[in-house]
């Protein structure tokens, strides 16, 4: 069980959006965070993946369908919010940018 106020105490502050050329899949979008002073990629698909989960636990109102539809294909995460993982091959970072927020 998660204690409600640690999880309140280690709120992360969004840093960056960060964004990497893939060989495989074109390009890659991370979310940089900071969580204790420490600075941590969060990839769109698991930031998508958890999206996905708060809704259909009632966490916020439903999202249309088409939107998950339009969104799992452009990031390629349909497995993803099903229960499965595929993820690319690709481990190398060819090309960065970074957006601050």
């Amino acid at each position: 069980m998660i204690d409600h106020d640690t999880a309140l105490a280690n709120r992360a502050t969004v840093e960056a959006l960060v964004e990497e050329r893939c060989d495989y899949q074109g390009i890659h979008t991370f979310i940089k965070v900071l969580v204790d002073q420490e600075s941590i990629p969060i990839d769109f698909a698991t930031f998508l993946t958890c999206l996905r989960l708060a809704e259909t636990h009632g966490g916020f109102p439903p999202l249309p369908g088409e939107w998950w539809l339009s969104v799992a294909q452009r990031y390629d995460i349909w497995t993803d919010i099903h229960g499965r993982e595929d993820r690319c091959p690709c481990m190398t970072s060819n090309s960065r940018r970074e957006v601050p927020l």
